[in-house]
């Protein structure tokens, strides 16, 4: 519905992104759509792809991209930190599948798995 006026790549899974997006609601959704197409617009692309709608997903979820500087302890302290985030996403029965880790100085310290089907 959503999606209906925006250009997609062939790439574009909209069942990944709507198993990605539990709780949204409409509002949200149309939100994601349209700062995917943002994104896609902004690298010069003529289709949206998956990546801007992971990218836009993000950007939704964690707020903006920001710099912020660490010192070489503290990215090592994230590191360790969310390592072992990712290390129990892998190993407990049950967890989601971790979907990505970052310790980027942007956004330092984030995770998000993606549901499995039917949860």
């Amino acid at each position: 519905m959503h999606t209906r006026t925006v250009p997609l790549a062939a790439d574009a899974d909209l069942a990944q992104v709507a198993s990605a997006t539990p709780g949204l609601v409409g509002a949200d959704i149309r939100n994601l759509v349209n700062e995917a197409a943002l994104l896609a617009a902004r690298r010069g692309e003529d289709a949206v792809h998956h990546k801007d709608f992971m990218d836009a997903l993000e950007k939704i979820v964690l707020g903006p991209a920001r710099p912020i500087v660490l010192s070489p302890a503290e990215r090592e302290r994230v590191a360790y930190h969310e390592g072992g985030h990712a290390i129990l996403g892998l190993i407990l029965p049950g967890a989601d599948p971790v979907n990505r880790v970052t310790i980027t100085t942007a956004r330092p310290g984030t995770r998000r798995d993606l549901p499995e089907a039917g949860r």
